[in-house]
């Protein structure tokens, strides 16, 4: 028989470290069943939901040699940085553009 309950259980926190402290800049090496008990798949998803949510962005790589760990490093937007990305998503727009142009004139879609 369903039973009412007043709220969800609460999850157990698949993450054994602080993200705060992975987050700061420096390239963290994370090892599964000793720092996180999810697949490293999901590590990854949890990792870039945690960023997002701070207006962050963060790297994750897996190990080639090890698939229990995961590597990860928050990426950081410098001045520099943020304006080389503006001018290549101004010059990705630019052939965009072009191409479609291109292709109305040819009557493609």
């Amino acid at each position: 028989m369903p039973v009412k309950v007043s709220k969800l259980p609460r999850n157990k926190s698949v993450l054994k470290f602080d993200v705060d402290k992975v987050l700061d800049g420096n390239v963290w090496k994370l090892t599964k069943g000793v720092d996180f008990d999810c697949t490293p798949l999901s590590l990854r998803s949890v990792m870039y939901a945690k960023a997002r949510a701070q207006g962050k962005k963060v790297t994750v790589q897996f190990d080639p040699n090890d698939i229990k760990n995961v590597f990860v490093q928050l990426v950081v937007d410098t001045p520099a940085v943020a304006k080389i990305r503006k001018q290549i998503k101004a010059t990705v727009a630019k052939a965009k553009a072009k191409r479609k142009k291109k292709m109305t004139r040819r009557g493609g879609k």
